[in-house]
C-alpha cells in the first residue's frame, strides 16, 4: 500500500502523497524555490545576464531613464525618442515627397476639418461643439460689435484672457478686427483717451476744412454775380 505521507529531501518536512502516487521528492515551497533558482542560475550561468535592470541612460542626452515592463530597451528617453522619431519622418518626407503628399492629401481626406479642431483644443481648449455652441448663444453677432459674424469662419477669432489657460479663459466669438483692437487696448490701456483726442483733432480739422471751402465757395459765387 503506497504511503498517504513522505518527508521532503531539502527542508524535511512531512508533505502528502497525491491521489496519483506520484512522489516528488520536495514538498511545494521547496519545489517552487528550486524553480526559481533554476532560473536564475539559466540566466546568469547560461545566457550570461543579471536580473533585469529597473532603469537604463539615454544614448543622446545620457540621462537616466526607466525600463519597461516588458523588458525591451528603448535606447532613448521619451523627449529624445520624439525628437528622433519627428527627424526621421521630416527626412522621409524629404526622401519620398511624392509619397509624402499622397499620403498626406488621403489622411486629410479622412479627417475633415483637423486643422480647425487640432487649433481650438491646442490653443484654447475647447472643441468644435462648445466653439458652436458659443456662437449659437451670440445670436451669431460678435461679442464686442454685435454685429454678424458671416460664414466665413476665417474672419472670426476666440476671444479669451491671455493671462489665463484652458477652456475658463475663453470669453466668447468676435470678429478677427474686433479680436486686434481689443488686443492692442489690452496692453496699454491709455490709448483710449489718445486714440479718441486723435478723432477729435482730425474731425476738427476736416470741419474747418469744409468751412473754409464754403467761403471760398461763397466768395467765388459773389463775385460771379458782379462781374
Amino acid at each position: 500500500m503506497r504511503p498517504k505521507t513522505d518527508n521532503c529531501v531539502d527542508c524535511g518536512c512531512e508533505k502528502i502523497v497525491n491521489r496519483k502516487g506520484l512522489v516528488s521528492p520536495r514538498c511545494a515551497d521547496c519545489r517552487q524555490e528550486r524553480q526559481k533558482m533554476t532560473m536564475r542560475n539559466y540566466q546568469k550561468e547560461i545566457l550570461g545576464r543579471e536580473k533585469r535592470p529597473e532603469t537604463d541612460n539615454c544614448v543622446d542626452c545620457g540621462c537616466e531613464k526607466p525600463v519597461s515592463r516588458s523588458g525591451r530597451r528603448n535606447p532613448r528617453c521619451v523627449p529624445c525618442y520624439k525628437k528622433h522619431k519627428i527627424a526621421g519622418e521630416k527626412k522621409w518626407r524629404l526622401e519620398n515627397p511624392k509619397k509624402a503628399r499622397e499620403t498626406r492629401e488621403n489622411w486629410e481626406e479622412r479627417n475633415p476639418g483637423w486643422q480647425r479642431r487640432a487649433c481650438l483644443k491646442r490653443l484654447y481648449g475647447v472643441t468644435v461643439a462648445e466653439y458652436n455652441l458659443m456662437i449659437e448663444r451670440q445670436e451669431g453677432l460678435c461679442a464686442i460689435c454685435e454685429e454678424p459674424l458671416g460664414e466665413n469662419r476665417r474672419a472670426h477669432a476666440v476671444d479669451h484672457d491671455h493671462s489665463d489657460k484652458g477652456s475658463d479663459s475663453v470669453r466668447g466669438v468676435v470678429h478677427d478686427k474686433c479680436n486686434a483692437l481689443l488686443g492692442h487696448i489690452e496692453k496699454n490701456s491709455s490709448l483710449l483717451p489718445k486714440i479718441a483726442a486723435y478723432l477729435r483733432k482730425h474731425a476738427a480739422k476736416k470741419r474747418d476744412e469744409a468751412f473754409r471751402n464754403q467761403e471760398t465757395a461763397n466768395r467765388i459765387e459773389d463775385l460771379s454775380r458782379k462781374t
